[in-house]
């Protein structure tokens, strides 16, 4: 009984070396973004238009683990809880140029907390339903992408590889 109590003890012992000895990585407080994927497919909106839709993924790492903002009651501050931010450019002889969006592809990303030894947050934020109305005719766009953090820094801006929409329709 003793052997098998020394045996466990020292096990535990070990452990407790690995686990002081885990090194946390550390990063800048500014968010880090990295592009992942876009994708684009057909489909139908609300009001029954053929539309394409895209779904972006992007990976973010930051160092105090300040993104997202809590839901909020108060409807006048909506704007200010926005902290994704997307923006649509379309090539036009042969360079991109921002197009000017009625209602702009901005989101509010949720409040996540973070573990008092490990500021960091670090994850994948999946945007669906960029939708783009037609006709396309041959339209070749990209995304360009940033994300805010609480403190208001501003994160790298990432792109999108350019997409030709009337490829992607069946």
């Amino acid at each position: 009984m003793l052997k098998e109590a020394i045996k466990y003890i020292s096990v535990l012992c070990v452990l407790s070396i690995f686990v002081a000895c885990y090194e946390i990585k550390e990063y800048p407080p500014e968010p880090e973004i990295e592009y992942k994927s876009f994708n684009v497919r057909d489909t139908i909106d609300a009001l029954d238009n053929p539309v394409l839709s895209g779904t972006l993924r992007l990976h973010f790492v930051d160092g105090d683990g300040d993104i997202g903002h809590e839901e909020s009651m108060d409807t006048t501050s909506e704007d200010t809880n926005k902290n994704l931010f997307i923006d649509l450019l379309k090539k036009e002889e042969g360079s991109y140029q921002e197009v000017e969006l009625a209602v702009p592809y901005e989101y509010r990303v949720p409040y996540f907390e973070t573990t008092a030894n490990n500021p960091t947050l670090e994850g994948d934020i999946i945007v669906s339903e960029i939708n783009f109305n037609g006709p396309y005719q041959g339209d070749t766009i990209k995304l360009r992408f940033y994300l805010i953090d609480r403190a208001g820094n501003k994160s790298n801006v990432e792109l999108t590889p350019e997409v030709v929409l009337i490829d992607s329709l069946n």
